[in-house]
């Protein structure tokens, strides 16, 4: 099911036992409060009619809203009755007008899963554990660098490194090992200044088998690397684990490589293209951070915001395909772009290749290296064992 308003697009999974991704974007013009409480209003709605338990919850912002909106949020989950401490990621995002950027909210149905969802506990917050299928869920929100006495380390290197260590400590806490994690969003301050310096760290912890436990190569982690803020220090981090509790394994399929692009660690990058969920009917495949860069990890359309665009769109439609789906079941999505014009080249290339609408927030964002100007990252859910084609995109005549 698919259903849209001017700000909420809901998109719900399965028959009996749902997941639903919400993506809310408040209407242009609005204050950051009167947007948060417009947003938290129609997503609590929803939450409420369905019978809907929150599981991961992203908030993108600008640091001045965040007070403005942490209160809308308040006020909409008591008046529902959710919990406002409920874990959940503020991230310091620009908006592409404003200073609230929008929200996604992945939710499961209540009383239809294996075990109710509840809250964990740890050292540096709280996360999210449930199960289904045979597999136990942990989900980790605004994981930063901070040390196990409170201060943050003098350097951004130590920073991540503690991020890691805090990460382990957390994921321990709830019986899961870092070799459980298919999927991180990681968030970098200026990123530009350090991100050679962020992968070495993280290089050096995926190679460590006490650290990892097994070839971070064949499998590590779904990724984004961008750029943004937590509460405090120079990165923050959100991941997702998955761990069996049988002998059936966790149902995780790793594409290292697309048809366009290939594997990340042989330019340095540790994370896979994406990691594909089984769970039943479905199979839920999460796209890492996608941008402009060619089958050899080279850069492409340099200098050109449109043309960059088309090869991230098609980049990620070819990782989509080699998971058996496409763009018609994206659920939920974040678009970062350089500037305001790279922005609208991005519109207009999904334009270009006659693509299906989907759900997106929008945000400017510093990526990876000086000459990219757009990334994407999406999550999509498809049955089982469907082909669809679109890596050869309509409209497009362009080749890498």
């Amino acid at each position: 099911m698919d259903r849209m308003s001017r700000s909420l697009r809901v998109r719900a999974f399965g028959e009996g036992r749902e997941d639903v991704y919400l993506t809310a974007l408040p209407a242009s013009g609005r204050s950051a409060e009167r947007g948060a409480r417009e947003v938290y209003d129609g997503l609590c709605a929803e939450l409420a009619a369905r019978g809907l338990e929150p599981v991961q919850e992203k908030i993108y912002g600008l640091r001045r809203a965040r007070a403005s909106v942490l209160k809308a949020r308040a006020a909409a989950f008591s008046a529902c009755g959710l919990d406002a401490s409920l874990p959940s990621s503020y991230i310091e995002g620009r908006p592409v007008s404003g200073s609230f950027a929008g929200v996604q909210l992945w939710a499961l149905s209540r009383g239809r899963r294996e075990e109710a969802v509840r809250t964990l506990r740890h050292r540096t917050g709280g996360g999210r554990l449930w199960s289904d299928g045979g597999r136990r869920f942990l989900y980790l929100p605004a994981i930063d660098g901070t040390s196990p006495d409170g201060t943050l380390p003098s350097s951004r290197g130590a920073q991540a490194r503690r991020m890691f260590l805090n990460a382990r400590a957390a994921l321990k806490a709830g019986g899961f090992e870092f070799s459980d994690v298919v999927r991180t969003w990681i968030y970098l301050h200026r990123i530009l200044e350090w991100y050679a310096d962020f992968n070495a760290v993280r290089s050096a912890l995926y190679r460590r088998p006490g650290f990892f436990g097994r070839s971070f190569f064949e499998r590590a982690p779904a990724s984004t690397g961008i750029e943004g803020r937590g509460r405090r220090g120079d990165c923050v981090m959100d991941l997702l684990a998955v761990r069996s509790e049988g002998a059936r394994g966790t149902g995780v399929e790793w594409v290292r490589r697309s048809a366009r692009q290939g594997p990340a660690p042989a330019y340095g990058s540790a994370f896979s293209r994406a990691a594909a969920l089984g769970a039943g009917a479905r199979r839920t495949v999460h796209v890492s951070g996608t941008a402009s860069i060619d089958a050899e990890g080279r850069s492409f359309a340099v200098g050109d915001a449109e043309g960059q665009s088309v090869q991230t769109l098609r980049s990620v439609a070819a990782v989509l395909e080699a998971c058996g789906t496409g763009f018609d079941a994206v659920a939920t999505s974040v678009v970062f772009h350089k500037s305001r014009p790279a922005f609208a080249a991005f519109r207009r290339a999904a334009r270009r290749l006659r693509l299906p609408s989907w759900p997106v927030v929008p945000l400017l964002a510093d990526v990876c290296r000086p000459e990219l100007l757009v990334e994407m990252e999406a999550v999509a859910v498809a049955p089982r064992g469907k082909r669809r084609h679109f890596a050869n995109l309509p409209g497009d005549r362009r080749k890498p």
